[in-house]
């Protein structure tokens, strides 16, 4: 389904253009639609619409500020975007909306068991066990 909506939108943009070849399509321009998805929600439509509305609006914004516009810092701002909501709105912004709310990212924590006696690894005689081993493997 998804490629069939991918076509019509090449060809309406192919009839906008009149001229497609393949420096149309640049790096910013996949960096922009990945992020229009991931911030948006990867599942839902209405997920992919508020990405895109998000980005857009974001990117007229920032080409606003010279410094930004000057310099072509938007890869950076979209990046940043990007890994703040893999970080903490794994669904997108559909998954906030949906209720699935903010993930706090967890640190793993050592636990370590204060009445513990033995050691967590032990090796008793490895040696004796590989030659016994290598051994038996030798006899007929």
């Amino acid at each position: 389904l998804s490629a069939f909506y991918a076509g019509i939108a090449g060809s309406l943009y192919a009839h906008l253009i009149r001229f497609i070849s393949p420096e149309s399509f640049t790096l910013f321009l996949s960096i922009e639609f990945l992020a229009m998805i991931v911030v948006g929600g990867l599942a839902t439509i209405r997920g992919a619409l508020l990405g895109t509305f998000l980005i857009i609006g974001l990117q007229e914004v920032l080409n606003r500020v010279a410094f930004v516009r000057e310099n072509n810092l938007f890869i950076i701002v979209f990046g940043a975007l990007l890994v703040l909501t893999i970080m903490f709105l794994p669904h997108g912004l559909a998954g906030l909306l949906a209720g699935q709310g903010l993930r706090w990212p967890r640190r793993a924590a050592l636990q370590v068991d204060p009445d513990a006696t033995r050691p967590a690894l032990e090796i008793e005689d490895a040696g004796a066990r590989v030659r016994s081993q290598s051994a038996a493997k030798e006899a007929p």
